[in-house]
């Protein structure tokens, strides 16, 4: 699934919708927070680490996911546009993001 850079603008910005929103992103790819840390060889707990504070290892790993960077995520977490040493990898976009909203044409 590849994430268009438009879309960016969908992600919302509160935590808690925010949060929600990486679930969706992640079911639509048939993975879940517990599969990503699996993957990644953390805890299962090790996601909702990065909900509430920085943690730039799972931020890579769930941006990855979604084909995108943490910085287009959690942009308060990257005010000067920083990048983390996770950042810096050949990861492979991922699908689409399904915005949940109804067009016209659908």
């Amino acid at each position: 699934m590849y994430i268009p850079m438009n879309a960016i603008d969908i992600i919302p910005k509160e935590n808690e919708e925010r949060w929600a929103w990486i679930k969706y992103q992640l079911q639509r790819r048939k993975s879940s927070f517990s599969a990503l840390a699996a993957e990644a060889g953390v805890g299962r707990n090790a996601p909702k680490v990065a909900k509430v504070k920085p943690y730039p290892k799972m931020e890579f790993i769930i941006a990855s996911k979604l084909g995108l960077v943490p910085e287009d995520i959690w942009p308060e977490r990257y005010p000067d546009g920083r990048k983390n040493k996770y950042t810096q990898s050949n990861t492979t976009p991922g699908d689409e993001v399904d915005t949940g909203k109804v067009t016209a044409a659908g």
